[in-house]
C-alpha cells in the first residue's frame, strides 16, 4: 500500500523529449515513471487541475524515501515538502547512489525546485540535470529530467538511464614455444 502511496503522491511521470507549455491549464496531466540506474525511480508531474507539480526521485518505495530538487513540489496551493517528510533535497551522492557510482562519477549537478514565489500557474520548471562521463557502463552526456519548459541543451532528456550490459569477451592465449603446438586456453566471460 505504501508503495503505492508513493507513486501516487509523487503522481510520477517524465515527459517525453518535448518541451511542452510550463504548467498550463491546456496541457494534458503528465504522470510517467523511469528506472534510473538500478535503484531508483524518477516520478514527475505536471497536474493542473489539482495544482501539482513535482520531480522526484524514489530511492527506497518501501520505506517511502524520496528526494527532489531543493527539496520542494508544488501542492495543492504549497509549495514545499508538503506532500509528506519523505521529501529531502535532492544532491549529486545521492543520485551517485542510485546509479551505483562515485560521486565524482556525476558532473555539473544543478536542481530547481518550486517556486515559493509565484503561483502554480507561474511555475515554469521544476526539475534536475547532470552529466555522466566516460569510463562507466552508463552512455556519456548529459541528462536531464524535469516537468515544465526546458531551456537547456542536454544529450538525454526525460529518459531510462540503464547501464549498458556488459559484453561477452573470450580470449585465446597459448603458453606454448611453438604456436602450432596445439596448447591454447581460451578464456569465456560472460
Amino acid at each position: 500500500m505504501r508503495n503505492w502511496i508513493v507513486g501516487g503522491v509523487l503522481a510520477a511521470g517524465l515527459v517525453s523529449g518535448h518541451p511542452a507549455a510550463a504548467f498550463d491549464v491546456s496541457s494534458p496531466p503528465i504522470m510517467n515513471s523511469y528506472a534510473v540506474g538500478p535503484l531508483c525511480t524518477v516520478y514527475a508531474s505536471d497536474q493542473y487541475a489539482v495544482q501539482y507539480g513535482s520531480v522526484g526521485v524514489v530511492v527506497d518505495a518501501n520505506a517511502g524515501v524520496a528526494f527532489s530538487p531543493e527539496g520542494t513540489a508544488w501542492a495543492q496551493g504549497r509549495n514545499g515538502p508538503s506532500i509528506g517528510t519523505f521529501y529531502g533535497i535532492l544532491t549529486d551522492e545521492i543520485l551517485a547512489s542510485c546509479l551505483d557510482l562515485p560521486s565524482l562519477q556525476i558532473e555539473d549537478f544543478r536542481a530547481v525546485g518550486a517556486d515559493a514565489d509565484v503561483g502554480f500557474a507561474n511555475q515554469t520548471y521544476i526539475g534536475f540535470q547532470f552529466t555522466i562521463g566516460s569510463g562507466t557502463d552508463y552512455p556519456e552526456g548529459s541528462y536531464e529530467y524535469f516537468v515544465g519548459t526546458s531551456t537547456n541543451t542536454v544529450d538525454y532528456a526525460n529518459q531510462p538511464l540503464t547501464a549498458a550490459d556488459p559484453q561477452p569477451t573470450v580470449a585465446l592465449t597459448s603458453n606454448a614455444n611453438d604456436p602450432h603446438s596445439g596448447l591454447f586456453t581460451v578464456t569465456a566471460t560472460f
